[in-house]
């Protein structure tokens, strides 16, 4: 039989591998199509400019699965959404907000993109305690609108509802900002003012600083850019004054201008001991637009550096005891120096 078949096949082999390519083929078709299709329901839905309000309870379109508790009985508090029912930025934005609304955490943590958990909630504690508590706990009401020009960020408006809480939200409204991201077929959130994260890996060194910027995470309300710097000299150099709200600055491509928040750091934060590194997160006031230009280059105008006596442990001399004493000498560095750093 064995035989018979292997004969069947080197009769038809041509026959057979044509059907192998095209079924193949076919395969790769229907799944570019599938990948075109939801990227053009995430334009589509990202370019909604009208406001959408929703009460408790979600859209026609979002699919429930039938869920029950370990005793077997089916409870409204322990919903969840069918994941293949989340093809626009609207059901993952409500899918979201059904979770929060029903207390669970757990499944309305898991809708988070990796960058958010990793930037702002690194464990569902953090959510919780971070966000949940502050933001979500209770049942709400909300609306959220496409926030600027061609992007996928929304202004959410959280209100108590009403007829739950027996409270109203004059005055208590909560606003968050949030971006919805397509990623390996599924959608995610950035919620917090997170909008996203971007790897640079740029270097510079000269005579006194060796310098990485590694990333940069841009939040609705300003940029952080994490810079490790070394030390290279023989003296404490301090990168800018605390107290100076233009010591280190942003430069775009028309030489605008973004001031780090000095009032986050204290003198300690902005030291480099001599011939040691620090990673530091810097914080600029550059609020977020679609349309921001690039931003060209980071620049210190002002690192200070602190001249000191040392011992030149290359230059040794005995004592009238014998013992072996090295020259003592004062460094003669400028008191500062301009350091930027180009990330284009």
């Amino acid at each position: 039989m064995f035989f018979n078949v292997l004969s069947h096949f080197q009769d038809n082999r041509k026959k057979i591998i044509i059907l192998i390519t095209v079924g193949v083929l076919i395969v790769f078709f229907i799944k570019a199509i599938n990948n075109y299709t939801a990227k053009q329901r995430f334009n589509s839905s990202s370019n909604n400019t009208t406001a959408i309000s929703k009460s408790v309870g979600v859209s026609n379109d979002i699919k429930i699965k039938n869920t029950t508790s370990k005793d077997g009985i089916t409870s409204s508090n322990n919903i969840e959404v069918d994941e293949k029912s989340i093809k626009t930025a609207d059901n993952v934005i409500e899918a979201f907000l059904l979770y929060c609304n029903n207390n669970q955490v757990d499944r309305a943590y898991n809708l988070l993109s990796d960058d958010c958990k990793k930037v702002l909630y690194p464990t569902q504690s953090d959510f919780y305690n971070n966000y949940y508590k502050s933001k979500m706990a209770g049942i709400k009401d909300y609306s959220y609108l496409k926030y600027g020009n061609d992007s996928n960020t929304y202004k959410l408006v959280i209100k108590n509802n009403t007829l739950a809480t027996g409270k109203t939200s004059d005055g208590e409204d909560i606003v968050d900002y949030i971006t919805v991201v397509f990623k390996d077929d599924n959608y995610k959130l950035n919620i917090g003012g997170f909008i996203k994260k971007e790897s640079l890996n740029v270097k510079k060194s000269d005579a006194y600083l060796t310098m990485n910027v590694t990333e940069r995470v841009i939040f609705m309300e300003y940029e952080e850019y994490t810079v490790n710097i070394k030390n290279t000299t023989l003296v404490n150099a301090d990168i800018c004054n605390a107290n100076d709200d233009k010591g280190i600055y942003l430069l775009d491509k028309s030489s605008n201008k973004y001031y780090f928040k000095n009032d986050d750091y204290i003198q300690n934060d902005l030291l480099i001991n001599y011939k040691s590194d620090k990673t530091i997160k810097l914080k600029f006031n550059r609020k977020y637009r679609k349309e921001n230009e690039d931003i060209k280059s980071i620049v210190f105008p002002k690192v200070n550096l602190t001249n000191r006596e040392y011992y030149d442990n290359t230059v040794q001399y005995k004592d009238s005891n014998g013992n072996i004493e090295y020259e003592k000498k004062y460094t003669s560095y400028p008191n500062s120096i301009n350091f930027s750093i180009n990330l284009k």
